[in-house]
């Protein structure tokens, strides 16, 4: 007797995540590394997703900006030449030609953390050591990114499908262009950063960043781009 062929299993479609979901996939050791360029030595809690919420707002702008001049060249590949036009509508003090020629384009590698070969823990070191240690050494890296590529150019790719008219539209982006994008966006937010901590560290006389300071140190960067 032949057997019954069976049916065949569907295959499951994967979910699309959403545009918060995108966002939130930056963890917090990438925007950790931000903080530490910045030279920011205690960081709360409630700092990540407030800087997550600034790195949405500054890339959406600055995608929107792109995307204008993609359209007006009736292409379908954001390039690089985008970025920069868009960049030059922005009147910042980061200096293009400075940022491009300073960028290399490659994520910092993680260090892993070796295990002790005689089986005994190492001594516990004073707080703040390994602060000062990471901001050494994260300030010494210029030129790399600090965050995560994959999860960054999702998010990307995400807002350009959001802020796109056409939804059925494919927008494509050219390595060096999502490049730049993440160099500019990260050397904006490290910026950001550093003016919160010296509010926090003029005003209120502490070390540790509060969100609070972070929105501060937003509206006077927003305030300074519409004054220029």
């Amino acid at each position: 007797m032949s057997k019954a062929k069976g049916r065949k299993a569907t295959p499951k479609m994967k979910k699309m995540k959403s545009l918060n979901e995108r966002l939130h996939d930056i963890k917090n050791p990438d925007i950790k590394r931000l903080s530490r360029v910045a030279g920011v030595l205690i960081i709360k809690l409630e700092v990540y997703n407030t800087v997550r919420g600034v790195i949405h707002d500054i890339s959406a702008e600055l995608v929107r900006k792109s995307l204008i001049f993609t359209h007006y060249s009736n292409r379908k590949t954001l390039n690089n030449n985008d970025v920069i036009s868009a960049l030059a509508t922005n009147h910042n003090d980061i200096s293009v030609g400075k940022l491009i020629k300073g960028m290399k384009g490659k994520s910092i590698k993680k260090t892993k953390r070796t295990p002790p070969t005689n089986g005994k823990k190492p001594p516990r070191k004073r707080p703040g050591t390994v602060a000062r240690m990471e901001i050494r050494k994260f300030q010494k890296a210029s030129g790399f990114l600090m965050l995560q590529i994959t999860p960054f150019r999702n998010l990307i790719i995400a807002l350009a499908k959001e802020l796109t008219i056409d939804k059925n539209e494919k927008i494509r982006f050219q390595a060096k262009a999502m490049n730049t994008l993440q160099f500019y966006i990260e050397s904006v937010i490290i910026r950001i950063i550093q003016n919160a901590y010296m509010i926090s560290v003029e005003s209120n006389k502490r070390k540790s960043l509060f969100s609070k300071d972070i929105i501060i140190a937003n509206k006077i960067q927003e305030n300074m781009i519409r004054i220029r």
